[in-house]
């Protein structure tokens, strides 16, 4: 039964995306403005609406880059090409910036550690997750343990081993989750930016398994939800209770960036945290239709 109703969601979702486009603008660059709430991005319909979308947009077997000259929101039907040595030529392959990625519990990661733009199969990842946000920028980094729970939206970035220990990093984009199953989509597994859906994978004690092959992961991609402000990806009680403190000025930030913090509190967006965020959050806490809960779209350092 939920076979069927999933399938018929998405032919419906299929015949409305001539009249929705997908676009990873944000709606201006207040940082947590997206298009689409947090209650819609961790419902069923509205992940199997997109994902129709974003089928009929990226062709599963069409190249993500730009070889027909067009932009990130097309595809085209020529393979990034190679040298006469077989090696892949990436001169037509996309990039994407890569947004704001933090580290766990909003701490400020080195520089040298995030691109500033995101390109092959990590920009078609980054770019999928913009999309499925409705613009949302920002992105937490953490790393996976055996009790790891993947989320539709995720980005994961994987290892590929090959001969003589040589190795590649390769990112995938989740997009149904069932259990320890899953499926991804990406582009480039085989260098020449191709795009795939539906590859079936299963997570293993912090490891993927894809087909018959173990994939380490370095490391996952969360889009960070306004109101989240110890990061841990879910929006509740707890940091309720930290944007209280904030509020009243009894709060420790400890290792944590305090700029950040701040931000991602002002949930209501006045460039303060004050108790009209602590109303706000609640009542984004127990469902009021008036308090959409977003995606960040912007955060300064």
């Amino acid at each position: 039964m939920k076979t069927k109703m999933r399938k018929r969601l998405a032919a419906i979702a299929i015949a409305a995306c001539s009249v929705w486009t997908i676009s990873a603008s944000p709606v201006s660059a207040v940082y947590n403005s997206s298009k689409v709430t947090q209650q819609d991005a961790l419902s069923t319909a509205y992940q199997t609406y997109y994902m129709a979308c974003a089928k009929n947009k990226f062709p599963a077997g069409k190249y993500w880059n730009h070889n027909n000259y067009g932009n990130l929101d097309t595809y085209s039907d020529i393979p990034c090409k190679r040298d006469p040595n077989n090696a892949p030529n990436h001169d037509a392959c996309n990039s994407i910036y890569n947004g704001k990625v933090v580290g766990p519990g909003l701490q400020k990661l080195p520089e040298d550690e995030v691109a500033a733009y995101a390109w092959q199969c990590a920009g078609f990842a980054r770019k999928l997750a913009m999309d499925f946000t409705g613009g949302g920028r920002v992105f937490v980094r953490m790393g996976m343990d055996k009790n790891f729970r993947l989320r539709v939206g995720d980005q994961l970035r994987i290892r590929c081993y090959g001969a003589n220990n040589s190795y590649s990093d390769h990112s995938i984009f989740v997009t149904e989750v069932s259990g320890s199953s899953f499926k991804f989509a990406d582009c480039n597994w085989t260098g020449d930016c191709k795009i795939r859906w539906d590859v079936q994978g299963i997570i293993h004690n912090g490891s993927l398994i894809i087909g018959n092959k173990f994939y380490p992961t370095l490391y996952v991609e969360r889009p960070l939800m306004a109101g989240d402000v110890n990061a841990d990806c879910v929006v509740d009680g707890t940091d309720l209770s930290i944007i209280r403190q904030i509020s009243n000025g009894t709060y420790k930030f400890n290792g944590s960036y305090e700029k950040y913090v701040r931000q991602v509190a002002d949930v209501n967006n006045d460039n303060t945290v004050n108790a009209k965020d602590v109303f706000y959050f609640q009542q984004g806490l127990t469902g009021n239709p008036n308090m959409k809960m977003r995606f960040l779209t912007f955060i300064m350092d």
